[in-house]
């Protein structure tokens, strides 16, 4: 049986919910659509407006008004709180804020170190996560937390990468090192994992129960969304196609198998077509020659450009199997590689279902992130509304004694 805290907890996520869906609503709008009564609203938003939350203002021309009174609109305030984003990955490197919206407000690349130094990786992130903050003069209360896109397999639950080839690490508490070094709350995903959560939030799913994530950047991922459920498998690698076997290539894979599709479609596989006996060994050196490529194919040189559309119908070949046995309704090409245009053209020349949509991701890797932040820390039951509540009280408080 829920608690009456855990009640409230629930009434004001739906309030939230429903402020972030719609420009404004009034609380008349508010009631019918919560079920909740018009005294319960009133209560929930008087709290959410001393939290600097919720902003009143006029109504909307769709906004009720009773007894001849205008009705007050209530908004979401974006300003009211604010969450970091950061993407960690061999190809890239970057941090992100956003507002209640999840819009971008800042965005700063990070030169991490050489792979395989995760705690040096990790306390730049942290600096460079307290920097944007006073540049930005954002106020720590006002911050809900942080999320990080790591390239990589990662342990969810216990909040742990368990093993980043591209970054040479192995068994780090990403969470925990962030949360100790910024003092904010903090979750990690996979890059593809949180671009899935991102894209079915605002972007190329929305609002769509069956979708399949494909991340190609140096090496490839992937992440499902089945029943509107994310699908994470037995060791949390659903959706990972990279060692799925194909034909077409004998060339060892990093795994240590010959065959994957790792080999066929991935940036890394565009790279030893087109470098040969003289391709990098190493992963950094691999993306810096990666990138050349992608920047070659984008100036139209002919080689670079040819080898992405291979590369993606490999892909598609791959796909055109795969996805009607998952069943789902669209499948998002994402990542450096993925979302390339001859790699997605390649990809759609192989394809055979007419019922289930191809298309590819603009979202970043850190705005994912912070997206995701903001989901697990602010529009969910978990969120520390007391602590703020009782800051800005206390605020209040101040300034009323500071005038009489």
């Amino acid at each position: 049986m829920k608690s009456t805290q855990d009640l409230r907890r629930g009434n004001r996520l739906r309030v939230l919910l429903l402020l972030r869906e719609h420009e404004s609503l009034s609380r008349v709008e508010l009631a019918v659509a919560t079920g909740l009564t018009e005294a319960a609203v009133s209560r929930i938003t008087r709290e959410l407006v001393q939290a600097g939350l919720v902003t009143e203002g006029t109504g909307s021309a769709a906004a009720y008004a009773r007894a001849g009174r205008p009705s007050v609109g209530l908004s979401l305030d974006a300003g009211g709180v604010h969450a970091l984003g950061f993407d960690l990955g061999a190809n890239s490197h970057a941090l992100c804020l956003v507002d209640g919206r999840g819009q971008v407000l800042a965005r700063r690349s990070l030169k991490v170190p050489q792979p395989g130094r995760p705690r040096e990786t990790l306390a730049l992130a942290v600096r460079a996560g307290r920097a944007l903050l006073d540049t930005a003069g954002i106020e720590p209360r006002r911050v809900v937390g942080a999320g990080v896109a790591i390239a990589g397999h990662v342990d969810r639950a216990n909040r742990r990468l368990v093993e980043s080839e591209p970054l040479q690490w192995r068994d780090v508490r990403v969470a925990d090192a962030l949360e100790e070094g910024l003092g904010l709350p903090a979750t990690v995903e996979t890059r593809p994992g949180a671009l899935l959560f991102a894209e079915r939030l605002h972007g190329a799913a929305q609002d769509m129960q069956h979708v399949l994530l494909v991340h190609a950047a140096l090496g490839l991922g992937g992440a499902m969304l089945l029943d509107g459920r994310r699908v994470r498998g037995r060791s949390n690698t659903a959706g990972q196609l990279a060692h799925m076997p194909v034909p077409g290539s004998d060339r060892p894979c990093p795994c240590g198998r010959r065959g994957c599709l790792t080999m066929l479609a991935s940036g890394r596989a565009i790279v030893a077509r087109l470098l040969g006996a003289s391709a990098p060994s190493t992963a950094v050196a691999e993306v810096k020659a990666l990138q050349a490529q992608l920047e070659a194919a984008g100036r139209g040189e002919r080689a670079a450009a040819r080898a992405l559309a291979d590369a993606g119908r490999h892909m598609g070949r791959a796909l055109d199997c795969l996805a009607p046995v998952l069943d789902v309704q669209r499948v998002v090409l994402a990542g450096m590689v993925g979302s390339q245009p001859d790699y997605v053209a390649g990809v759609k020349s192989q394809w055979s279902h007419a019922r289930i949509d191809v298309v590819a991701s603009g979202m970043p890797s850190d705005h994912a992130a912070a997206a995701l932040a903001l989901e697990t820390f602010f529009y969910s039951t978990g969120f520390d509304f007391e602590r703020l509540k009782g800051r800005a009280a206390q605020a209040a408080d101040a300034g009323q004694a500071a005038l009489a």
